[in-house]
């Protein structure tokens, strides 16, 4: 496919940031990365941007791929079948411009090979760093990789109705627009429309003004030329649209996003967020719902089968409350 026909249609879970956090620590897990889509929004109001801190300096600091006894040495995800990395590397990517952002991630539009696609960067909790002296996994990208590895094929459409996934991408810099006409953004100092790159990566900042004796900003810096963070490349979102009110008594709607989420529990994955509408988008071109957004998704491995089971079925009768009693199986 080529670049012509792939339009942004991204970002749409922004709104649901502060749900999924709260989600997340009722549920005891790590603090880290988070979510939104893959669908374009409008250009947002400029907003003064306050300086940031980033944390107190820790002298115990490690590179991500270095942790002792870590899963990320080598790069490998917690119940993943089989890993699958990006065609193309760091130094091969254009990022074109920013198509969506909300509290725990960022999407990118970007151009490797010729043609474009989603690339969708997990922010890490700004507390995690000074936590026994070393950066934590992202919850947020470790659940959404295992998902889309999961339901996808190198090679054939995805298994399940979702994004076509392309696999990850390591980065030894702060990712930043670079296209053509674009302005080079500093790393560690905001000015007043124009925010510093590093609070692009961490969410639940601290307003300390100092960062120049911070361990985000050692990390950040990546002298060592570790991986420090690493993104999902999925296909942009084509002619989708949220569901909305009216959709509400449509039986084929309302089957189509139950036959999807029963398509995804059959590969042993929950979504994790079905109650948010917005992770549910109806194509208009396949006439179905593309369930978008696994960063809360949970594997079967992982929880064992009684509870995948019972979480499974909450998940179904979840989707069918968003539409009027009475739809049923056909």
């Amino acid at each position: 496919m080529g670049s012509d026909s792939v339009s942004g249609t991204a970002s749409i879970a922004a709104k649901a940031d502060n749900a999924r956090t709260s989600s997340h620590l009722k549920r005891e897990r790590v603090q880290n990365e988070g979510d939104e889509s893959i669908a374009s929004v409008p250009r947002a109001k400029r907003q003064r941007v306050n300086p940031h801190i980033l944390q107190p300096r820790d002298s115990n600091l490690q590179p991500l791929d270095q942790l002792p006894g870590s899963k990320l040495i080598p790069l490998a995800f917690a119940g993943s079948d089989t890993p699958r990395k990006f065609e193309y590397s760091e130094s091969e990517i254009k990022i074109l411009k920013v198509i969506g952002s909300g509290d725990h991630s960022v999407v990118f539009r970007i151009a490797a090979g010729g043609r474009t696609f989603a690339l969708k960067v997990h922010k890490y909790n700004n507390k995690a760093i000074s936590e026994h002296g070393t950066p934590k996994p992202n919850i947020f990208f470790e659940s959404e990789h295992d998902a889309y590895t999961r339901l996808s094929s190198p090679s054939e459409s995805p298994v399940a109705p979702i994004p076509k996934y392309y696999g990850y991408v390591k980065f030894t810099k702060l990712p930043q627009v670079n296209g053509p006409g674009s302005i080079p953004r500093k790393l560690f100092k905001s000015t007043t429309y124009r925010p510093a790159v590093y609070t692009d990566f961490l969410m639940g900042r601290g307003h300390n003004e100092s960062i120049y004796h911070d361990t985000w900003r050692d990390y950040f810096l990546n002298k060592s030329g570790h991986c420090i963070l690493r993104g999902l490349v999925f296909d942009e979102v084509v002619g989708a649209r949220h569901i909305c009110d009216s959709d509400a008594s449509n039986p084929d709607i309302a089957r189509s996003g139950r036959e999807g989420l029963e398509a995804v529990h059959e590969r042993g994955v929950l979504h994790g967020d079905v109650k948010n509408q917005l992770n549910a988008m109806f194509s208009v071109l396949e006439k179905r719902i593309i369930w978008m957004d696994f960063s809360m998704g949970e594997i079967k491995t992982n929880i064992g089968n009684t509870r995948f089971t019972r979480k499974a079925s909450q998940e179904i009768r979840d989707w069918n409350r968003c539409f009027k009693a009475g739809i049923g199986r056909s």
